[in-house]
């Protein structure tokens, strides 16, 4: 099995994809602003918007994969995607009382109240 780029290499590598295109639409926005032109920067500020939602979508679908790939890759994952890759079947290989007592030991806080 192929090692896993880190995660910090992967956030480095996200940021320097959506860095540039962020700085340019709020230029956009900032550039219709001082002209006054209202309608322009309302558009603009709506497209942000758009792409930011798009970013964080991307962002989460990302996180979420990398998860997958790390518990595989630790052994505490087993499954497969299914032929199209929408799909994600997995069979923890941790018991469930010892995923609780980790969870808890890792984060006390979510055992207040419990």
């Amino acid at each position: 099995m192929a090692r896993l780029r880190s995660p910090q290499d992967e956030l480095e590598e996200l940021h320097a994809r959506n860095a540039g295109e962020l700085t340019r639409l709020l230029t956009l926005v900032q550039r219709a602003r001082v002209a006054g032109d209202l309608d322009l920067m309302d558009r603009r500020i709506e497209r942000l918007g758009a792409r930011l939602g798009s970013m964080l979508a991307a962002a989460d679908l990302l996180g979420r994969r990398r998860l997958l790939l790390e518990l595989r890759e630790a052994g505490l994952m087993e499954g497969e995607s299914d032929v199209t890759g929408a799909r994600f079947v997995a069979t923890p290989i941790v018991a469930p009382l010892e995923a609780i007592e980790d969870i808890l030991r890792r984060h006390p806080v979510l055992a207040e109240g419990w």
